[in-house]
């Protein structure tokens, strides 16, 4: 079986549209379309009906489906345990992380990295969505959160340095009034980062972020109020001995500090 077919039948299974799962693998949608129908010819049935709104597995989809995804996660623990004897610093490494996490600190990170070991490849995955480090998505996951899952090990940095936000030239305040009835609400900490910069109102930011777009920390905090979210750099258990991964990592916690309050 073509395991490149098998790999993209998997992303659609798990996408459930042919644009997302070539948007995951980073091929084009036809090309996606091309290996799903290979792979239906060469097993004599039929994986999945398109629809307008994506595809439906068929019952032998979900059952390839489901062999798929144990083969991936076999395959992803004895890549762990071999990449976890791995002592040279060089070669890939797979990161997942936010789209405010990877504009505040892995950003930083990578530039440090390439200059002090450029023989390492780091392939940065950006999405609010928490890959599966198990299923082989990615080595290392940064991540603000209160509660880290249980089967994963790593580091916390230190909890998120927020800010009090208004527009450029905006003065600082002793105090700030009763909240104001938002002019607008969203889900991205970019977009009101964004908003705020081109004077719209204020927004408790993240203040590494507050500053990348020139706004202005109207009342300084002097300590954590509570509200903070710790910052964690995650990974497998089995891969606490790869070089490469270590160092990436002692790369994320030095940038870091620009991002969380001092210890």
């Amino acid at each position: 079986m073509d395991w490149d077919a098998l790999h993209t039948f998997l992303a659609v299974a798990e996408t459930g549209a042919l644009r997302a799962a070539g948007a995951q693998l980073r091929i084009d949608p036809s090309t996606v379309s091309r290996r799903l129908q290979a792979l239906e010819t060469s097993l004599g049935a039929a994986l999945a009906e398109r629809r307008r709104d994506g595809v439906e597995l068929t019952a032998a989809g979900e059952e390839l489906a489901a062999a798929a995804r144990a083969t991936r996660t076999r395959l992803a623990e004895a890549e762990r345990r071999i990449a976890g004897r791995d002592e040279r610093l060089e070669g890939r490494v797979t990161l997942s992380t936010s789209p405010v996490l990877g504009f505040i600190a892995v950003a930083p990170a990578l530039v440090a990295l390439r200059r002090e070991h450029p023989r390492i490849d780091v392939d940065v995955a950006v999405s609010d969505r928490l890959v599966s480090v198990h299923a082989g998505e990615a080595e290392l996951v940064v991540r603000a959160t209160q509660r880290p899952p249980d089967t994963l090990v790593g580091r916390n940095l230190g909890p998120v340095r927020m800010a009090d936000c208004g527009p450029p030239h905006a003065p600082r305040l002793a105090r700030l009034d009763a909240d104001p009835v938002a002019a607008l609400r969203s889900d991205s900490t970019l977009l009101l980062a964004r908003l705020v910069a081109l004077g719209l109102g204020r927004a408790r930011l993240p203040l590494a972020l507050a500053r990348s777009f020139g706004v202005v920390d109207v009342r300084p905090d002097v300590e954590p109020r509570g509200d903070e979210w710790p910052l964690w750099v995650l990974r497998h258990p089995q891969l606490g001995g790869s070089g490469r991964v270590r160092v990436v990592q002692s790369a994320l916690a030095a940038a870091a500090a620009e991002v969380v309050w001092p210890r």
